[in-house]
């Protein structure tokens, strides 16, 4: 049986994109390790998931600063190649899976690539930008020069680099890496998960009060994923604001996910300012499984995220998953985001415009053709790219590392639609 481990600087199994990649690996044969944090509150160190071992490492996400970052960044780094060493004294890995941020996470598993295990690098996120645009620094900025430096000598390290966007791809080819050492691999539901095609044919509301009760005029409106500036929930909660007194309409806006305790504090603090607690909910992150419940429950989901260097060239996997579940979806237009949704897929306002956004609000809860009509044109979406391709374009990546030809040939033979060369 083929070892492997994935690294990541997140909490594990809320974290989709490693659960789905891990859990594909171990449908295919794999044994599986994910060295990962442990959620702040506490959870068990060790701990078996879906055939996944979890091995969690104790680290508080205050984030906030650059020193902070820095800070968590390098004491991760540490502890999960401390970790990796004794592991692998043991099971002798033969690919280690390292997901950033941050990119030089990748140099944990520098004493088991010496020992021959192969390395992949999987970019979630492109490092420069994502602290360009977060503390709005240029590109001559040291910090910047670094962190380029930095993508540059982690992509030499390695033996392939994934990303999870084609325009990510096209920039790390650009500056770090051939062609044929990257592969795109998409944030797209998982069919175990999502049942895919068998979405409510009539969803004229979901919302119901306590009690179970069919309520009309309550609108109920879900944001599930990271709770940080660049994902523009500030945006909707001030939309929310300028609905509070809409006649006869109730609009609630339930945010699922979580977030450095900086950001979770300054959202709370924007709902306390505007006195939108009987509005805005938040909930902590929950596992796929149950989020399928709830996002069930709701009458549409938000992608409120903003625009410019980095953030709008990112794909939100979570306009993946409310078209999968067959709820509307309003969304911030972006680049990323516009890639595979048209406006027959889904209601698109200006990003940053919370004006634009509580008008794309109205317009969906008050028609009901409208809501039917986006569910229903998103699910073909899937028709050109699902998890299923993606599955196997990860497994083909390993095979070819491994030089296992002929599991390479047989995971290849489905590939993504122009994404991987």
């Amino acid at each position: 049986m083929v070892h492997a481990a994935m690294v990541c600087q997140s909490h594990y199994p809320t974290d989709e994109r490693v659960r789905r990649q891990a859990e594909a690996l171990v449908e295919a044969g794999y044994a599986v390790d994910v060295i990962s944090l442990m959620k702040n509150g506490g959870d068990a160190k060790r701990a078996e998931y879906n055939g996944v071992s979890i091995y969690r490492i104790k680290l508080g996400r205050l984030r906030g600063s650059k020193f902070r970052y820095l800070f968590e960044y390098i004491y991760f780094l540490i502890a999960a190649g401390i970790t990796l060493f004794f592991k692998n004294l043991k099971k002798r890995y033969q690919i280690i899976h390292v997901h950033n941020l941050p990119n030089i996470l990748v140099f944990s598993a520098l004493v088991p690539k010496l020992t021959g295990a192969k390395l992949v690098l999987d970019m979630h996120e492109i490092m420069p930008e994502f602290f360009m645009r977060k503390y709005n620094m240029s590109a001559d900025h040291w910090l910047t020069r670094f962190l380029k430096f930095s993508e540059w000598l982690s992509v030499r390290l390695v033996d392939h680099v994934i990303v999870a966007t084609p325009f990510l791809r096209n920039t790390i080819i650009r500056r770090s890496v051939v062609p044929s050492k990257c592969s795109t691999i998409l944030n797209l539901p998982d069919q175990h998960y999502f049942k895919i095609g068998k979405r409510p044919a009539d969803r004229a509301t979901a919302s119901t009060d306590p009690h179970g009760v069919h309520d009309p005029s309550r609108f109920r409106i879900i944001y599930p994923g990271t709770l940080n500036f660049l994902h523009g929930v500030d945006i909707a909660i001030k939309a929310i604001k300028l609905l509070e007194y809409e006649p006869g309409l109730t609009v609630e806006l339930h945010i699922y996910g979580l977030g450095s305790d900086v950001e979770f504090n300054w959202l709370k603090q924007l709902v306390d300012q505007l006195n939108l607690r009987h509005r805005v909910f938040f909930h902590p992150a929950v596992l796929v499984e149950e989020l399928i419940e709830i996002i069930h429950s709701m009458d549409a989901g938000i992608v409120p995220k903003r625009d410019g260097v980095f953030i709008g060239e990112a794909f939100s996997g979570k306009l993946f998953e409310f078209a999968a579940l067959g709820i509307p979806a309003i969304v911030s237009r972006t680049v990323g985001d516009t890639y595979f949704f048209d406006d027959s897929m889904a209601l698109f306002f200006e990003p940053e415009n919370e004006k634009d956004l509580a008008g794309c609000i109205i317009q969906l809860a008050r028609d009901r053709s409208l809501r039917q009509r986006l569910a229903q044109n998103s699910g073909s979406v899937f028709d050109k790219i699902n998890w299923n391709l993606m599955r196997r374009e990860l497994c083909a990546i390993y095979a070819r590392l491994l030089n296992n030809q002929t599991a390479a040939e047989a995971a290849g033979k489905i590939r993504p639609l122009g994404l991987s060369e």
